[in-house]
């Protein structure tokens, strides 16, 4: 393969000592040969970046990068920094990949001419393991339906590792390293608006690892309310550049709002925020019910929020609908 068909892989590192082997093994086991593996150590205070030293010292595909601590944003922007192939990947340090993904979509991207090509993921819990869609299909999105798709979030995942992008797209991009809670949807939302064509590629390809205590499966807290940081700055940039659009932007706002009410019911310290966004989902109620763009769930559910709360709390309670309406 030539150097122009090369895959940056990049690699956040941060405390992984008991996944990261298995994590780098199976990038090095692509079938995709032409890598490019940049671990950023991010200050790790157990043995990762040791373990990124010698894998460096056993392939010449594998760079190491030390850093002080600056969270994951920080390292992913170390790594598109120095990154020299003609495309870039992401991979979690606790994360695996199946032999053929990096193949997969960088096939997809050539024989559509696309920009960003996505594949399926499995979510590995203790117990269980999960498959979001898994159809088999192979679908081309123009980028303002890739867009739409990204933010009502039914297809797509908004992360940034199950994803092959051309580099070109992060000329002037980099990742939010004051976001820390849905920073890949973010980044997403800024090269989906900049690419052409997207190619989602509906087979589980990225295997996301579920631990107890990682940022994804820990308790409610300040930092979560992110979630509607990061919806605001997408609605506010689409109401300014892609008005066309934008019913997806306030989407995607009124989605992060029922899932920060949900997700807060347990916290007596969150009542003030919890009326707050009752407040503000009444003043956007008559938008959302007529709304094209707005899921039948969110609909429901603002009707009932704004209704009433007690309604709606037993209505989570006793149909167990909290897990779906954090998806909504």
């Amino acid at each position: 393969m030539s150097q122009a068909e090369r895959i940056s892989v990049i690699v956040p590192v941060y405390n992984v000592e008991q996944y990261l082997p298995a994590c780098i093994d199976s990038i090095l086991a692509q079938t995709h040969r032409e890598l490019e593996i940049i671990l950023v150590d991010d200050g790790a205070t157990d043995s990762s970046g040791e373990i990124c030293d010698q894998y460096a010292a056993k392939d010449s595909r594998v760079r190491v990068i030390h850093k002080a601590n600056g969270g994951v944003s920080s390292a992913r922007n170390a790594g598109i920094d120095t990154a020299t192939g003609a495309f870039i990947g992401f991979v979690d340090g606790d994360d695996t990949i199946e032999p053929e993904m990096y193949a997969t979509l960088y096939a997809d991207i050539q024989e559509h001419s696309a920009d960003i090509a996505l594949c399926g993921c499995k979510f590995i819990w203790h117990d269980k393991v999960e498959i979001r869609n898994g159809t088999g299909e192979c679908v081309v999105y123009e980028w303002d339906q890739g867009l739409r798709d990204l933010l009502i979030g039914e297809k797509f995942e908004p992360s940034l590792c199950n994803k092959l992008y051309r580099i070109e797209l992060f000329k002037s991009i980099r990742l939010d390293i004051n976001i820390r809670v849905n920073e890949d949807l973010l980044a997403n939302y800024y090269l989906f608006s900049r690419a052409k064509k997207i190619v989602f590629h509906d087979i589980c390809l990225y295997r996301y690892i579920r631990r107890a205590n990682s940022c994804t499966t820990s308790k409610f807290g300040e930092k979560q309310l992110e979630l509607i940081e990061v919806a605001r700055i997408i609605k506010a940039d689409m109401d300014r550049k892609l008005p066309e659009l934008c019913d997806y932007g306030t989407r995607r706002l009124v989605g992060a709002m029922i899932s920060i009410y949900n997700r807060s019911l347990p916290y007596p310290a969150y009542d003030e925020l919890r009326n707050n966004i009752i407040v503000e989902l009444k003043q956007m109620r008559r938008e959302i019910i007529s709304g094209k763009a707005f899921g039948r769930l969110q609909k429901v559910a603002v009707v009932l929020m704004t209704t009433s709360t007690a309604l709606y709390r037993a209505m989570l309670w006793l149909r167990k609908w909290q897990y779906r309406y954090r998806h909504v």
